[in-house]
């Protein structure tokens, strides 16, 4: 890293102004930021020939034009605020605000509103809303941009632009701004769907990895949303809810005995696959509480409490079911996904959450490591806002800029 921020500090960034705008200083610094945020997958050199998602895809559709650039530099200046320890950044909406300026103005231009420029930009403005806007908002973007893709003829048509058919195909999986709402259609990147060597997307091998990389690329950033979604757990974990938290206690405690570190090789086996079923799992049902809780109280403009009668219930249910998970991971694995039931409730699809620890399953060992440690960190702190040196360091931010390319 300090070697990246040497050579980031010391030098022109567009020293032949191949950017799509001017750069001014305000330009330098966000644009060093957004690198330094993603250092080792943009300045990696191992793996040469490995897929890259930041350096092979967003990279290329972010610098293609002003809309999307602005977009970006929205995406940093929020992220850096938030660093600072500030709710909201006025240069992150100014930022926005002249990136939606320009996609109307082309909207406006029928030679240019079905344009690949166009849909990379409004592909970057659901990213922003995503993380630092509402779902209301998300949705608005969503909605514009399924209307440009059914206007150019639907995802085949983009075949001409690899970059934009498979960031837009993921795109279209989603119905809710967060890998962890069970309503998401992620089984079609499970490797599981009957109908995948026919799909005219996925039936190519290489694509399916890539979409899976950029899928991974998004969950991680949803690990970071998660926590800011979350701010009673990340302030006292789950110490209101002892049952789950002595489950979480088991999977923290057969994670720290069973796996060597974040430089572990090899696919992942059983024991680790169960592993990250219950993490997720437990994950999952609180994204969906904070998320209903969100639904009633989102024009407060404050901080979001999770539901705790949805919490509450599944603490009484291992509570009671203690005597069949206590000391397994299996067991534990067996209770949650074959009998405890809150789909009728909840909207919890243990299918979905099985796919998509099938998919994070298919990354390389140190991601699934920095993964499970970052949410373990999140749930397992104490009520002093302490954690012990197993979790120390392990944050969204710190795994986004460690993650290589896959």
């Amino acid at each position: 890293m300090s070697g990246m921020n040497l050579a980031l500090g010391s030098a022109r960034l567009d020293p032949f102004d191949q950017f799509p705008v001017q750069l001014t200083t305000q330009h330098h610094r966000l644009l060093h930021h957004w690198l330094s945020t993603y250092a080792t997958m943009m300045f990696d050199d191992a793996h040469g020939q490995a897929f890259n998602p930041m350096r092979d895809v967003w990279c290329p559709l972010d610098l293609s034009n002003a809309a999307s650039f602005n977009a970006i530099m929205a995406h940093s200046a929020a992220h850096l605020a938030r660093m600072q320890g500030l709710r909201q950044s006025k240069e992150a909406l100014k930022f926005k605000a002249e990136a939606v300026r320009i996609v109307q103005v082309w909207m406006e231009d029928p030679e240019r509103a079905l344009s690949d420029d166009v849909l990379a930009a409004v592909l970057r403005l659901l990213t922003y809303e995503r993380y630092w806007g509402t779902e209301a908002e998300w949705h608005v973007h969503y909605n514009g941009l399924s209307n440009l893709i059914q206007a150019r003829g639907g995802i085949e048509a983009l075949q001409s632009n690899w970059r934009l058919e498979l960031t837009t195909f993921l795109v279209s999986l989603m119905s809710k701004p967060s890998w962890f709402d069970c309503s998401n259609q992620i089984e079609e990147l499970s490797g599981q769907h009957l109908a995948a060597r026919l799909h005219p997307v996925l039936g190519d091998t290489v694509n399916l990895h890539r979409i899976r990389c950029l899928w991974l690329l998004s969950f991680v950033q949803d690990v970071g949303t998660f926590r800011a979604n979350s701010p009673e757990i990340y302030s006292h974990g789950t110490s209101q809810f002892p049952a789950i938290k002595e489950a979480l206690g088991l999977l923290k405690l057969h994670l720290r005995q069973n796996e060597t570190g974040s430089m572990r090789q090899g696919p992942c086996t059983d024991s680790e696959f169960t592993r990250l079923a219950c993490l997720f799992f437990i994950c999952t049902l609180l994204q969906q509480s904070t998320s209903d809780s969100r639904a009633a109280t989102d024009l407060s403009g404050r901080p979001s409490h999770y539901d705790t009668q949805l919490v509450s219930y599944l603490n009484t249910f291992l509570d009671s079911s203690r005597p069949q998970w206590y000391g397994s991971i299996e067991n534990l694995y067996t209770t949650l996904f074959c009998t405890f039931d809150a789909s009728w409730r909840t909207g919890l699809n243990m299918e979905y959450i099985r796919n998509m620890t099938g998919i994070m399953a298919s990354m390389t060992g140190g991601v699934r490591y920095g993964v499970e440690r970052c949410l373990l960190n999140i749930l397992c702190r104490t009520e002093s806002n302490g954690f012990d040196a197993f979790d120390e360091e392990w944050t969204p931010d710190l795994l986004l800029s460690q993650i290589p390319p896959q």
